[in-house]
């Protein structure tokens, strides 16, 4: 009778503690998921700002028409401070002006999944920020159009960066 009272209450106690548990745990797994949307928003945020920021540039527009030469080694420099991988820019017809990566392959299959999202693109007027899956690995997708210095129409081309969800993303979190 008082192994099946100490059998029962120990029972009871580990059946509450169970529950406070996995409560405590729920909790926790969904701050987590809130805090890595909220850093995902955050970074889909600062690429659209960055791309703005060059696709929106008298420079960029002059290159893209083939009026400013001195515009890739220009854009090496700064590539290299900007927190994405690829980085290509092209005309209205889609043909690639520019491109340059660092930690990615930028493989003739690259350019050419690269090619047909600029192609779907090519109406657009604004910045579109996208989470893709390419070459199996999660991506932000940016893709922008060449305009002047105030962000007005005509566009020129299309600038598209891509900033894979990697270890170093993981890392920043």
């Amino acid at each position: 009778s008082s192994l099946l009272i100490t059998g029962t209450a120990c029972w009871i106690v580990t059946q509450i503690s169970f529950r406070s548990l996995n409560r405590l745990e729920q909790a926790f797994a969904q701050q987590n998921v809130q805090r890595v949307k909220e850093s995902l928003q955050a970074e889909a945020n600062n690429l659209e700002k960055s791309m703005l920021s060059y696709s929106w540039w008298e420079e960029t527009q002059a290159f893209v028409k083939q009026e400013n030469p001195g515009f890739v080694e220009d854009m090496g420099t700064i590539f290299e401070e900007m927190p994405i991988q690829v980085l290509v820019g092209s005309n209205l017809r889609g043909e690639i002006q520019y491109s340059h990566y660092k930690d990615a392959d930028l493989s003739p299959e690259l350019l050419q999944s690269l090619a047909s999202y600029l192609q779907s693109s090519a109406d657009e007027d604004r910045v579109k920020v996208n989470l893709i899956t390419i070459h199996e690995q999660p991506a932000f997708l940016v893709i922008a159009p060449v305009l002047n210095n105030n962000g007005e129409m005509p566009s020129v081309g299309r600038m598209v960066a891509l900033r894979y969800l990697n270890q170093d993303f993981i890392n920043e979190l």
